[in-house]
């Protein structure tokens, strides 16, 4: 099979894919279709380069256009009166008025980029662990442990925020109450 054919069947079996990954990531189906179009345009030119085509490579060269389209977005987006005079931007921990999305959106952002990614992967797009699995490179085992840990890291993120915006009870919070009044 020539290359234009092998790359039109690789097109043909994952653009809905990439495309419903894109929509969902941020939101709406132009930017998705503008992603989509670029990831394909990386593919084409990896492929000619002599690069293989898989849905795992497929996927990481979307991750990373997508994280392109979020830091252009947070550029674009961040309102002219939570600026300082140097540009930076300035939080208050004390306004209780943000909703609990934008405060679990704002956690995720500390987190690092491999639990943000097995996050979006569990809970934005729906996969099993079985259907992470190749596109972490791991075993789905390592997937759920991965999952675990990064769930707890986000938990522990949002555990200081517990008082104000009441958003969640964590298991490390459960462990030391349950310890608390002797319950095991």
């Amino acid at each position: 099979m020539q290359a234009e054919q092998r790359f039109a069947v690789f097109y043909a079996e994952t653009y809905r894919l990439i495309l419903t990954v894109a929509q969902q990531r941020v939101g709406d189906l132009p930017t998705a279709q503008d992603i989509t179009s670029e990831v394909f345009r990386v593919a084409w030119i990896h492929h000619c380069d002599g690069g293989t085509l898989e849905l795992p490579w497929l996927y990481l060269v979307l991750r990373n256009i997508v994280g392109h389209e979020y830091r252009s977005r947070a550029r674009r987006d961040v309102p002219t009166e939570l600026l300082d005079l140097d540009g930076a931007a300035v939080w208050s921990s004390s306004e209780s008025t943000h909703d609990d999305a934008i405060v679990v959106r704002a956690a995720l952002e500390r987190l690092n980029e491999p639990d943000r990614e097995v996050l979006r992967l569990a809970y934005w797009e729906g996969l099993t662990s079985e259907e992470m699995a190749p596109l972490l490179g791991c075993s789905s085992g390592a997937v759920r442990k991965r999952l675990e840990r990064a769930r707890d890291r986000l938990a522990a993120l949002l555990d200081p925020l517990d008082d104000r915006a009441g958003i969640h009870e964590t298991r490390r919070a459960r462990d030391r109450r349950g310890a608390s009044d002797g319950r095991d």
